[in-house]
Order: C-alpha cells, then sequence, then structure tokens
C-alpha cells in the first residue's frame, strides 16, 4: 500500500507538477487505504471465488488450529507422520515447480479423519492391534472411512476446498 501510495504522489507529481500537500498527500492516502481494503476483504473474496491464498494457507499452518491441537492431544502419531508428509510434500512440490506452501498445509491437515478413531491407526497404538478381533472387511472399512470422516470435520471447520481435496 506505502509502494503503491508513493507511485502513484510520483506519477502524479511528474504529470501535473503540483509540490502543494493538498494535491500530493490524497494521491499517498488512497495507496494505503486500498491496502487496508484489500486486507480487510481478502477473506470475503475468497470465499467467493473459492481461492486460497498464501496469507489464508499460513493462517492453517498455525499449530493452534483447533483440527491440529486436538491431534497433537488425541492421535500424537497421526500428527508426527503429517509433520513428516507435510516436509516430504513440500520438497517434492518445490522440486516439481508446484505450491509448496499449499502441499505442506494440505499435508498437515490429510489424515484428520483419522481423528474419530485414532486408536485403530499403527501410529496411534500403544498396546494393542485393534484390527487383530475385527474381520478383514471391517477393518478395510474403518480404514477407509477416515477420508469420509475427514472431509466431514474439514468441511465442520470450514476449512478450504484446496485443503479439502487433500
Amino acid at each position: 500500500g506505502l509502494a503503491a501510495g508513493i507511485t502513484q504522489t510520483l506519477l502524479f507529481w511528474l504529470a501535473y507538477r503540483q509540490n502543494s500537500p493538498a494535491y500530493l498527500l490524497p494521491n499517498l492516502y488512497s495507496g494505503l487505504i486500498c491496502a487496508v481494503a484489500v486486507t480487510g476483504l481478502l477473506p470475503l473474496l475468497e470465499n467467493i471465488f473459492g481461492i486460497i491464498t498464501n496469507i489464508s494457507l499460513l493462517e492453517l499452518s498455525d499449530f493452534n488450529h483447533p483440527l491440529l491441537k486436538r491431534m497433537i492431544l488425541e492421535a500424537p502419531g497421526t500428527y508426527h507422520h503429517s509433520l513428516i508428509v507435510g516436509n516430504l510434500a513440500e520438497t517434492a512440490a518445490e522440486a516439481i515447480g508446484a505450491n509448496p506452501l499449499l502441499a505442506r498445509i494440505g499435508a498437515y491437515y490429510h489424515d484428520i479423519g483419522k481423528l474419530t478413531h485414532p486408536e485403530y491407526f499403527m501410529e496411534n497404538q500403544r498396546i494393542s492391534n485393534k484390527h487383530a478381533s475385527l474381520s478383514p472387511s471391517m477393518s478395510k472399512m474403518v480404514i477407509m472411512n477416515h477420508i469420509k470422516e475427514g472431509m466431514e470435520l474439514a468441511k465442520k471447520y470450514r476449512l478450504k476446498p484446496a485443503i479439502i481435496d487433500f
């Protein structure tokens, strides 16, 4: 905003050669006002157009996000797995020219569906394997169901569609 205001003021001065602050200051202020307006409207514009910006992604990377906090407490193995996958995804995305921040944040949230039954996933098991007492088809349903449950959690916590896709 400051750079836009300075540029606009400079161009106005070059075009009209007005040295009076009464003419120059409004140009400077308009750049600052536009920056504030865009910052305030950004979440609304993201929702209307269904896009995600790096600002939103950085907000989702905060480990105080309720889903990440739940994962730390309820499914620490899944949380650790997600951090490692996030680092790998970021490196892979950089190598192919994709958005590394989106890849990392998407990886953080890719297994949130495991929060509904964390004890059924190997990385969270402490003593016994819960699948030992289940039939193979039931075991498969429990494992596959974490995808549907993850999408429901993501919608409940209002994650962006780009993250839900992960």
